[in-house]
């Protein structure tokens, strides 16, 4: 895995940490004022961390569990 603070690429140069948190943060507030559907805020949210340069694209795609998605 590579190390998310060798990323050059993070906005405005912030601490990936406390960028991914400050989006989590939102993303959580969306949802829960249930004004923008829960898909909608969650597809949001996790291109905006990858645009953001918390992650990368790789990183992003490894992350998700496709079991329940194309089950057997």
């Amino acid at each position: 895995m590579s190390d998310p603070a060798a990323h050059g690429a993070v906005i405005f140069g912030l601490d990936p940490l406390w960028l991914s948190t400050a989006i989590l943060i939102v993303t959580y507030a969306a949802l829960i004022s249930e004004k923008i559907n829960r898909t909608v805020a969650a597809l949001v949210g996790g291109g905006l961390v990858i645009v953001c340069g918390v992650i990368d694209q790789d990183q992003a795609i490894a992350g998700i569990d496709f079991n329940p998605t194309f089950p057997r």
